[in-house]
């Protein structure tokens, strides 16, 4: 009995505390409710643009101090936001009435203590703009977002958005955009990826290949991007992580993109669905004296929400590619990609409410395409004064589609792809 008891002590003793997220307009009035799972020496912050005459009425007891919200709803000299160091028993109670609660948009996030104590851990809370400047192996920022001032005409406009602008790197850099709390483990999980760069992607396919096996990985190549487009990233928080040094503006503000046009032939940009969503369409700025490569990084962290069925198309023409994403299971980056430079490329949804998804679409240029000879035609007697004329010879461009194609050409690309993995494969198993 006294080794079962010992044995159920160190399995408690063993779990692992959590990262926190609490919105404040799930808070009961006049009852005391315990943050469970929370370690001593854990940071507790808040984001929120809720009147301080609300926020006072809001009470967080750690320990033997207790605080009002309002004395969180500020920055310390340094520009960082104000926390507090948790205690074991961690609790939140309020007196305001229900109706005041259920309109408050703030939050409280309490990070774990391992997190606290790492000087490469940041945490910012973004109220207007924020220059930010990151630097470290495997740093990471967490970014709490806050009300928008501002609506517009979009329905599909998020309560709380992070505008990104700004991105500076250097190639030797890498960084991932994540989802979601960083647990404590954070800095060795890269499955929440939603934006990266340099970007990962397959370079042997004639028109596109989804990425599951890892046969593939034999094929991948990386590619640094020295234009980034605007990021809207529309979630309560996120965070990211980089080794090396990163820095950028990261707004409280929204801008529109639903029909949007690319200002670099090569660049990389994102589109982002969590709750109401709209068509958006991307207009790619092309060179088209040179060859290029574009790709999509999709994924759907968790099924459609209430079983619906999500269609993300790049919709049918005789210029681009055609490709069909369907969203009825969880998908984390399923990766696309084509020698084809996209003309635009459109993702919409059969539901105003598909569930969320993140697609970071992308486009390089290669080398010069060839260029035509031109012929010389000497006119014959009939035509005045023997005049010679110039006379381009034709060319025909066919795009590369999953429709059409050449039977021939299929049947070439099955045999080299097989050729291919009969090679990998005996080379393994030497």
């Amino acid at each position: 009995m006294f080794k079962l008891f010992l044995f159920l002590l160190a399995l408690v003793s063993t779990v692992r505390a959590e990262p926190k997220f609490i919105p404040l307009n799930k808070l009961s009035p006049l009852v005391i409710s315990t943050i469970t799972n929370v370690e001593g020496g854990a940071n507790v912050y808040l984001a929120s643009k809720d009147d301080d005459k609300y926020l006072k009425n809001i009470f967080l007891k750690s320990g033997d101090n207790t605080y009002t919200l309002d004395q969180l709803n500020e920055s310390n000299d340094n520009g960082t936001p104000k926390s507090i160091q948790a205690a074991v028993d961690l609790t939140i109670s309020t007196t305001n009435e229900y109706d005041t609660t259920t309109r408050l948009t703030g939050f409280i996030y309490v990070t774990t203590k391992v997190q606290a104590l790492d000087p490469n851990f940041l945490v910012y809370v973004i109220k207007t703009s924020n220059s930010i400047s990151v630097s470290g192996t495997k740093a990471t920022a967490v970014i709490l977002n806050t009300k928008l001032n501002s609506e517009t005409a979009d329905a599909d406009e998020p309560l709380k958005t992070s505008y990104v602008t700004e991105i500076t790197q250097s190639p030797s850099t890498n960084i991932n955009f994540q989802w979601g709390l960083p647990s404590d483990d954070w800095q060795d999980g890269t499955n929440n990826t939603f934006f990266q760069n340099p970007i990962q992607y397959a370079n042997f396919d004639t028109t596109y290949v989804v990425i599951h096996s890892s046969f593939w990985k034999k094929f991948k190549v990386f590619r640094f991007f020295n234009h980034i487009e605007p990021l809207q990233i529309g979630l309560d928080l996120w965070y990211f992580t980089v080794t090396g040094t990163v820095k950028m503006r990261i707004e409280n503000k929204y801008v529109s993109n639903h029909d949007y046009t690319t200002t670099a032939v090569s660049t990389t940009g994102l589109i982002l669905g969590n709750n109401v969503y709209q068509e958006h369409v991307v207009n790619f700025k092309r060179d088209d004296t040179l060859s290029g490569t574009s790709g999509l990084i999709v994924s759907f962290p968790k099924t459609s929400n209430k079983g619906i069925s999500s269609d993300y198309r790049l919709p049918p023409s005789s210029k681009h590619l055609i490709s069909l994403l369907s969203c009825n299971i969880t998908q984390i980056a399923s990766k696309l990609n084509t020698i084809m430079k996209l003309l635009l490329l459109t993702i919409s949804s059969t539901s105003l409410l598909p569930g969320t998804f993140y697609c970071q679409y992308f486009t390089m240029t290669g080398g010069l395409l060839p260029t035509t000879t031109p012929q010389t035609t000497t006119l014959g007697p009939s035509t005045t004064s023997g005049l010679t004329s110039t006379v381009p010879s034709s060319t025909t461009t066919v795009a590369t589609t999953t429709k059409g194609y050449p039977v021939i050409l299929r049947l070439e690309c099955i045999l080299a792809l097989l050729i291919l993995f009969l090679y990998f494969e005996l080379g393994a198993m030497q």
